[in-house]
């Protein structure tokens, strides 16, 4: 099963509470390229989000936490 988080705050998600089980949608995965993946593995990290780019952020830390990633990281907290 797939479950979404969404956030009513626009046009589509105000409107995507209306979707029944077996309504069809296109999904897509992300454009461009946002990860620590795509930095050398010897280079810090910086980190600046706001609103919802907070979320991958998070997920792309917990994930070099649990990997032991030793690469410094410098959120900023603003």
């Amino acid at each position: 099963m797939l479950q979404f988080t969404i956030r009513a705050c626009g046009d589509w998600t105000l409107e995507v509470k209306n979707l029944q089980p077996g309504d069809r949608a296109l999904l897509q995965g992300h454009s461009g390229r946002f990860g620590h993946f795509y930095a050398k593995p010897n280079r810090e990290l910086i980190m600046i989000a706001g609103g919802i780019g907070i979320t991958p952020m998070i997920s792309m830390l917990r994930f070099m936490a649990y990997r032991g990633d030793p690469r410094p990281v410098h959120p900023d907290l603003e």
